[in-house]
């Protein structure tokens, strides 16, 4: 088994950031309403300061991770490329429903070159391209009105309410099956390891760490 390096210290931090902040933002969301079935901050209030407070750090964060991965052209791992159409996410899929609980080989190689298999990849793409900036731009946009900087019909809160809140339920079962799936590593705690670490387990071919990019220096 070959150790790589797969994560930055910078990818790792902006990752446990966006983690935890959405996790209280869930909870905090489900607080506001449903104060009454699920009073987890205390009061109302309390859970709309602390959503909205979480909100702005997660959207800087997001910006954080931009600015990063073009910098720092990681943003490539995010590319789709010939082995990421069809036949790349039906090997991936098929792999998942089957290859994985009959102890099959991983059809990506994870290095250098790549980094998330196609699933992910497409996965990843969805939710940073279009899920995330929907709901930062319907948040921030209900925050707004909200605060009384603008003044707003019901109808266009109901509609920026609406939009915001089936969004956030899309990203909520992105993060159940992102949790899921990090549990099918070579142990459950092989990819929780990683990104704590930076560093993941593969077999086959030693692939090299990303030239210029150390533990030390990202």
């Amino acid at each position: 088994m070959n150790r790589i390096y797969l994560a930055t210290r910078s990818e790792r931090a902006g990752h446990w950031i966006n983690a935890v902040g959405f996790v209280l933002l869930v909870l905090s969301g489900f607080n506001i309403h449903f104060a009454r079935e699920f009073n987890v901050f205390g009061t109302f209030n309390a859970a709309v300061a602390v959503h909205n407070m979480v909100g702005i750090a997660v959207t800087m964060n997001y910006i954080l991770w931009w600015f990063y991965s073009v910098g720092s052209r990681r943003i490539r791992f995010y590319m789709p490329d010939r082995d990421d159409l069809a036949p790349g996410l039906i090997r991936q899929a098929r792999f998942y429903l089957l290859g994985i609980f009959q102890g099959a080989a991983h059809p990506f190689a994870e290095g250098e070159a790549r980094k998330f298999n196609p699933l992910q990849k497409w996965t990843y793409l969805g939710v940073m391209v279009v899920l995330f900036p929907i709901q930062i731009v319907t948040g921030l946009w209900l925050f707004y009105l909200i605060r009384g900087w603008q003044d707003a019909t019901s109808a266009q809160l109901r509609i920026l309410g609406v939009t915001h809140n089936m969004f956030a339920i899309m990203l909520t079962a992105f993060l159940l099956g992102h949790i899921y799936l990090a549990t099918t590593g070579e142990t459950p705690w092989a990819h929780f390891k990683m990104m704590f670490t930076g560093y993941s387990h593969a077999h086959g071919e030693v692939v090299p760490v990303d030239e210029g990019v150390s533990d030390e220096m990202a």
